[in-house]
């Protein structure tokens, strides 16, 4: 059986727009006749939830690049599971990017802004890597705007997904609107970000 997964940011059958379902359809091979489709969302609108998409294999990973659970439009990525033999996906975790901290520059939290985290998202075996290109690089001189950011995570083998590492260019060579992490990808150990 194979899986091809259609995402719809802007599909708006409720009164609010940025509301972006899933669709997962599913296609019997060789013919390629649908045999299931599933709408998957968190039923929480205005966070452009299906505005990037990976899957491998029974593991897909959904950005949302306009959530606002950390701080507006700060971003958030969702990882489900699909069970072999219902053809169902479920939710596994709900990954959001670090609060500004300027690493341990200042003594106080910085204003969140929105990194748009989960603009870019892809998942390749026990590791994904989730874009986020507005974010800042900070040092003690301040911030530059849209340097961009990545997140590395990997799942455990107890099926848990925890962070790695956050990738960002260094501040000396980081430049406003950069926007790193615009795009990613792992495949196997090599990660590319742009």
């Amino acid at each position: 059986m194979g899986l091809i997964s259609l995402f719809a940011p802007y599909f708006t059958p409720y009164s609010s727009p940025l509301f972006g379902p899933v669709f997962a359809n599913h296609y019997a091979q060789p013919q390629f006749s649908s045999t299931h489709i599933q709408e998957i969302s968190p039923n929480i609108d205005g966070q452009n939830f299906g505005y990037s998409v990976s899957v491998d294999g029974d593991y897909m990973i959904v950005g949302a690049p306009e959530d606002d659970d950390v701080c507006t439009n700060a971003g958030a990525a969702y990882i489900y599971h699909r069970n072999a033999t219902t053809n169902q996906w479920t939710e596994v975790v709900k990954l959001k990017p670090d609060l500004p901290q300027d690493d341990n520059l200042r003594s106080t939290p910085l204003p969140c802004y929105g990194e748009a985290f989960g603009y870019s998202v892809f998942i390749s075996g026990n590791l994904a890597i989730v874009g986020a290109p507005h974010d800042e690089a900070l040092d003690i001189t301040g911030p530059k705007k849209n340097a961009g950011s990545a997140y590395i995570f990997s799942r455990n083998d107890a099926g848990g997904w925890g962070k790695v590492k956050k990738l960002q260019l260094a501040y000396s060579v980081a430049g406003e609107n950069d926007n790193f992490g615009y795009s990613v990808a792992i495949d196997g150990n090599a990660i590319d970000g742009k």
